[in-house]
């Protein structure tokens, strides 16, 4: 048997489920960015962004997710964190996010933190329901702020950021 979260053996269907950081990435992908590419960039060399619109492919996806504008930051500064203080085409208006980081071991550790608490590393389907719901919901509530208030991304994170639709939005973003 195939475990297929990890890609990994497993020894009987009945053994939980090792996950990976990178799982953790797919998994936010899939529920907060659409899949409607646009144009973005960054004057930060130490900062990736990208920005999508339209309903994430997942069925459960973020309600708050669904519409409007959807960001991908990823700070690659090894020890700071980055505040992010202005969105130039985004004066107003809200956002949510979630922030995958990695833990206090370092970024080679195998496991990772959602908006700062540890994810789990291991899921077992069998027996344990309430753990098998995790793979189903954001196991994590977003953090919710003004788009006024910027946004701190932790060293080494990717981010996946929510904004409310605003008519005004464009298609090419400068973070």
């Amino acid at each position: 048997l195939v475990n297929s979260v990890s890609s990994q053996q497993a020894l009987s269907s009945t053994d939980p489920v090792i996950i990976r950081p990178s799982y953790w990435v797919n998994f936010l992908w899939k529920r907060a960015l659409g899949r409607n590419v646009l144009n973005a960039s960054s004057t930060n060399p130490d900062l990736r962004a990208y920005a999508f619109t339209g309903a994430p492919p997942s069925p459960s996806a973020a309600a708050e997710c669904r519409v409007g504008l959807q960001l991908l930051l990823i700070n690659l500064r090894r020890e700071q964190s980055m505040r992010i203080s202005e969105l130039p085409v985004l004066a107003s208006g809200n956002y949510s996010m979630w922030t995958l980081s990695p833990p206090a071991a370092g970024p080679f550790a195998n496991q990772s933190m959602l908006n700062g608490e540890l994810l789990p590393s291991k899921i077992d389907l069998i027996s344990d329901r309430k753990s098998a719901a995790v793979l189903e919901e954001i196991p994590r509530p977003a953090v919710r702020r003004s788009v006024a208030d910027g946004m701190v991304l932790p060293a080494l994170s990717v981010s996946f950021i929510c904004l409310s639709p605003s008519p005004d939005t464009a298609t090419s973003i400068l973070v």
